[in-house]
């Protein structure tokens, strides 16, 4: 049986320096267990403490309707703050637990613009490369893309698309 084109295609996309559209929409959540294809986003302001200001989020995802459809899951917050926040901007407004939301990432060779329910959290450029992680940022700001250790395929019988 032929795989339609995996996200794993479109995370490598973000390390290659390739042009891509992905949109990721989802509803904040808790899912307990190790059985879910994740990858971690990591974002984080540098002006903060480094370990207590990071705040990962990891997500299964899927695609339907031609759109990449992912849940988003809250693994770690703030060291000394119970507030279930998933992404965070700088003047402290961002997406928190079981919010439904949409996150966008526009690719170009030499930014990453990240769009979180139509407004723009940051135009992050591209400053440093390993072979399994991809370092952005701009002004002191700073957008992980962790490679996952799996792959993540789209749900069977639906078509994937990454625009």
């Amino acid at each position: 049986m032929e795989v339609p084109v995996p996200y794993q295609q479109a995370l490598n996309g973000l390390v290659q320096n390739a042009s891509a559209t992905i949109t990721i929409k989802g509803i904040a959540q808790h899912i307990k267990g190790d059985d879910h294809q994740t990858f971690t986003i990591e974002w984080r302001d540098e002006q903060e403490a480094l370990m207590a200001q990071r705040v990962p989020i990891r997500f299964t995802a899927r695609f339907q309707g031609g759109a990449l459809v992912a849940n988003f899951i809250l693994i770690q917050c703030r060291e000394n703050d119970q507030t279930m926040t998933l992404l965070e901007t700088e003047n402290g407004h961002g997406i928190t637990k079981a919010q439904v939301f949409e996150v966008v990432f526009n690719v170009s060779q030499e930014t990453i613009e990240v769009v979180v329910n139509g407004q723009l959290l940051g135009n992050f450029r591209r400053i440093a490369q390993r072979p399994t992680t991809q370092y952005l940022g701009v002004t002191g700001d700073r957008l992980t893309l962790f490679r996952p250790e799996v792959e993540i395929w789209p749900a069977e019988g639906v078509p994937g698309h990454v625009a």
